[in-house]
């Protein structure tokens, strides 16, 4: 259901007539678009519970962002290079 809806796998746990479902901060609002609908077709209170984004994404981010900043300064040396000759 969370693959179709929302097209990713989402952990989640159902207790009484809760399901809750433990999503990344960017999907957060968009998740809970989706209560009255889990109530009329599933007949469960949907609860959203955020969570951290997995720190393996956050470093390949940082590591994307160093290595834009360092071929920008490899841009710019090279235009230097070129105008002082």
């Amino acid at each position: 259901m969370n693959d179709f809806l929302f097209k990713k796998d989402f952990k989640f746990e159902v207790k009484d007539k809760k399901i809750t479902l433990h999503v990344e901060k960017p999907m957060l609002q968009f998740v809970e678009l989706f209560k009255d609908k889990f109530k009329d077709i599933f007949g469960l209170e949907l609860g959203v519970k955020e969570i951290e984004e997995k720190s393996d994404k956050k470093e390949a981010e940082k590591k994307t962002e160093e290595k834009e900043e360092k071929s920008e300064g490899k841009v710019e040396e090279k235009k230097d290079n070129s105008v002082k000759q």
